[in-house]
């Protein structure tokens, strides 16, 4: 099935599943985390489609990168021998996948719950104070939020 899907897609966008698959395996927390953190999740707003462009480069920047039109064209032998390393880099890479998911080691973690996790527990739980009350809360955020710097500048502290 891996493979199949494979073909199907391009090898950039492959390859960047392929390395979210190694880093993250089933942390869908991490990887939320991860997604949530990310430009366009942070510049949106509710109800608006996300803008995957790529920033503006900002200062001296500009000038170290290339623009879009001015990449150096690749001879067709070039163009060949890339071709070639790119496929036997998938092939490694869906052999190594493979081997793993054959051995079930690929996805998962066993958890353990023995006496070392139920103390760290016990003891997280007395650094956190006192206990939230119960009950139902309701909280009021103004819209302008989403728009907030506080969202997406390293730079504004809270």
């Amino acid at each position: 099935m891996f493979d199949e899907i494979g073909k199907k897609l391009d090898l950039s966008v492959m390859g960047a599943i392929q390395n979210y698959v190694r880093r993250f395996g089933t942390d869908t927390s991490a990887l939320l985390d991860y997604v949530y953190k990310t430009r366009p999740m942070v510049i949106a707003a509710p109800e608006e489609l996300l803008d995957f462009s790529l920033p503006e480069p900002k200062g001296d920047e500009s000038d170290e990168m290339v623009a879009e039109g001015e990449r150096p064209s690749l001879t067709a032998r070039q163009i060949k021998k890339r071709k070639a390393k790119l496929k036997v880099l998938k092939e490694r890479i869906n052999e190594r996948l493979d081997k793993k998911l054959a051995e079930g080691r690929a996805f998962s973690v066993p958890s353990r719950y023995d006496e070392v996790f139920f103390q760290g527990l016990e003891w997280l739980n007395s650094l956190a104070g006192e206990p939230i009350p119960q009950g139902e809360f309701t909280a009021e955020i103004s819209d302008k939020m989403w728009k907030s710097k506080a969202r997406f500048d390293p730079d504004v502290s809270g």
